[in-house]
């Protein structure tokens, strides 16, 4: 009778590598639609993208004339296109009240009536931020509204609507940047939402909110605001049933996450207010979109657009949710280098457009047009994130590991594949096993994800006595007294019970430290 193999796994390090990054020029359909400096604008910002009914693409921006400033003579821009982003009209002005600022354009596209919505801010050209907070500007912030009827072409004058949709307690107000929703499903169906931010005079507190019309844009009311401050420029996505999810901009600065809150009264009230930890930012804006596969009414996708990092603006990343944001199992980096702003919709071809900000030397070169397909991305992903099981001293396993999705830093995920124990050279190292598994495993255990004591996992489960193995996936290394004592070495683990996860001690290194998975156990097959 042969004795048992005894495996030992001294230590092993899972490190998930980048999406290979494109460049602005020549990322996926990407187009300079606005180069800052020409046409008349010393800079171009803050992008508003929106797809009409019949499927043109409508790219709106501020034309900031003199400088690249918040304030002074800034208009508001289009372009568009009928062909699916290939060509572009001609640059249009919009709105343009002489020397004074109109800016924040946020759109939203009426589905029952092809109606285009565009609602943006006022401000004397004179006032900064910073006065019109203190309450010692010469005027204050005021919203305006204007529509087109034909894909954009023309526009109505704008309307203002400032005494529907701001308290008189309020200083700054901004809509959007970016796009507003339809609400497609439950009793609020077919409700236009903007989001909007707004400062409070007495504490001059940052907090975000909705306005919202249930007539087809004739009128437009107040809706509520988030319990807590920190938040402003903000986006909106709806969920299941008909609730929605504001994703906002945090001012925290001891976290640089996304803050979150959810409504299911159509936004008459948040609740759950919290960080997304899954979402890094530099404080900065971002953007959300819900897609509905064809023939289903639910938003069975949600896109995500920002410059994910930590510490400035770089690195634009759209990122694809199948579980309502909870995780995020697809990426991809539209942009490695400096980028801000953007926006996001779905084109009628089922493609993600986004309209984002970026350059070489800062993020307000350019503001760049791509288009990418939900299916390029998950294909990206795939090929892009790959796992590989690497050994030091005389351990003796040997193998690697791909699977059809990304795991995320920090989270679990839906993934799918196997770990074939193979023996081999990998990375410069020879691995080999003292003996074969039995025939009855083939040596292939199957991934699986999930929660165990506090810690997101990558469960090995073994397909001959489903014994489970838990290893911590974390946004942060463990640290060499946490590596070398996370699972003490054990024989005969027959069962779960027989697993000691140890003292995981994780340190905080940075997000963008590759994660790295460790730990040291044995296991008798």
């Amino acid at each position: 009778m042969v004795k048992p193999a005894i495996i030992l796994l001294y230590l092993i390090s899972i490190i998930l590598s980048a999406v290979a990054p494109g460049q602005v020029s020549t990322g996926p359909s990407g187009q300079k639609l606005f180069i800052s400096g020409l046409d008349g604008y010393h800079t171009y910002r803050i992008p508003s993208i929106a797809v009409s009914t019949h499927g043109t693409i409508l790219a709106v921006c501020e034309g900031r004339k003199n400088s690249s400033g918040d304030s002074g003579d800034i208009d508001l821009i289009i372009k568009r296109s009928e062909d699916h982003g290939k060509t572009w009209s001609r640059q249009e002005v919009i709105w343009d009240d002489g020397s004074n600022t109109c800016g924040n354009p946020c759109m939203v596209a009426d589905r029952e009536t092809g109606t285009i919505w565009l609602l943006g801010t006022w401000s004397n050209g004179e006032d900064t931020e910073h006065e019109i907070i203190n309450q010692t500007a010469i005027d204050t912030r005021r919203i305006f509204v204007l529509s087109s009827s034909d894909d954009g072409i023309s526009w109505s004058k704008p309307v203002e609507i400032t005494e529907y949709v701001k308290k008189s307690a309020w200083t700054w107000y901004a809509t959007g940047p970016g796009s507003g929703i339809q609400i497609k499903n439950g009793p609020f169906k077919n409700r236009l939402i903007i989001p909007c931010d707004h400062i409070e005079a007495e504490t001059k507190h940052y907090y975000s909110h909705i306005i919202y019309s249930d007539d087809k844009g004739k009128t437009w009311k107040l809706g509520g605001r988030t319990p807590e401050h920190m938040v402003n420029e903000c986006q909106v996505v709806e969920l299941s049933g008909g609730r929605i999810m504001l994703n906002m901009r945090n001012y925290d600065p001891s976290m640089r996450h996304r803050q979150i809150a959810f409504s299911d009264n159509g936004g008459i009230r948040w609740y759950k207010q919290r960080f997304d930890k899954t979402l890094v930012e530099p404080i900065c804006q971002a953007a959300t979109e819900g897609y509905s596969r064809p023939g289903d009414g639910r938003n069975g996708i949600i896109f995500f657009s920002n410059p994910a990092s930590g510490e400035r603006r770089e690195n634009m990343t759209l990122k694809a949710s199948y579980n309502e944001g909870k995780s995020w199992s697809d990426s991809i980096v539209l942009y490695k280098g400096p980028s801000a702003y953007s926006d996001l919709d779905i084109t009628d071809e089922g493609h993600v457009a986004v309209l984002y900000e970026a350059g070489i030397n800062n993020p307000y070169e350019s503001i760049v047009f791509a288009k990418v397909s939900p299916e390029t991305m998950r294909e990206t992903t795939r090929r892009s994130r790959r796992f590989g099981i690497a050994a030091k001293g005389n351990s003796l396993l040997a193998g690697g590991i791909a699977f059809d999705a990304f795991i995320s830093p920090g989270l679990s995920a839906e993934i799918s594949g196997s770990i074939f124990l193979t023996a081999g050279v990998e990375g410069g190292l020879n691995y080999h096993f003292l003996k074969n598994p039995p025939e009855t495993s083939a040596g292939r255990l199957s991934p699986y994800t999930g929660l165990h004591t506090g810690y997101f996992v990558l469960n090995l489960l073994t397909r001959t006595d489903y014994t489970v193995v838990y290893i911590p996936i974390g946004l942060h290394y463990l640290n060499p007294r946490g590596m070398n004592i996370a699972v003490d070495a054990a024989y005969s683990l027959q069962k779960i019970a027989d697993y000691h996860q140890g003292d995981y001690e994780p340190y905080r290194t940075g997000f963008y430290h590759r994660p790295m998975l460790s730990l040291k156990l044995g296991h008798r097959f």
